[in-house]
């Protein structure tokens, strides 16, 4: 769910944080419905760090791809591999909600595995 807060900004509804990136979490709670994801490594000290802002038609199965072995992000391949990861989402229909969404998480994120600025107007939203 998205709720106008004011212009240029919205509220969603973030999933609760799950700290195992694994199929059988993603299948139990990512729907296959379109929204924003961020990933997440866990780092010294129980502390985490955002490494991917993402969007899709389809959480569910873009969140499966991502820990597939057709993963072509190859940062993304390398964190999976080699860190304790999670996940996170929103649910958000209307894609250019989404992109904007995406430009502000990536702009107050700064990501590791996301090189290219996704570009457009940022919307700001409430962070998970």
């Amino acid at each position: 769910m998205v709720e106008d807060n004011f212009a240029g900004s919205v509220i969603v509804d973030w999933s609760i944080f799950h700290g195992q990136f694994d199929s059988a979490e993603i299948r139990r709670y990512a729907p296959m419905e379109p929204g924003v994801y961020l990933l997440w490594r866990k780092q010294e000290k129980n502390k985490w760090v955002v490494f991917f802002v993402g969007q899709t038609e389809d959480l569910e199965k873009t969140l499966l791809g991502h820990i597939s072995e057709n993963e072509t992000n190859p940062c993304v391949k390398k964190m999976i591999e080699h860190h304790e990861c999670g996940f996170e989402y929103a649910v958000i229909s209307d894609k250019a909600i989404r992109d904007g969404i995406v430009k502000f998480l990536f702009d107050h994120y700064k990501p590791k595995c996301v090189t290219k600025d996704p570009g457009g107007w940022p919307i700001e939203v409430n962070l998970p």
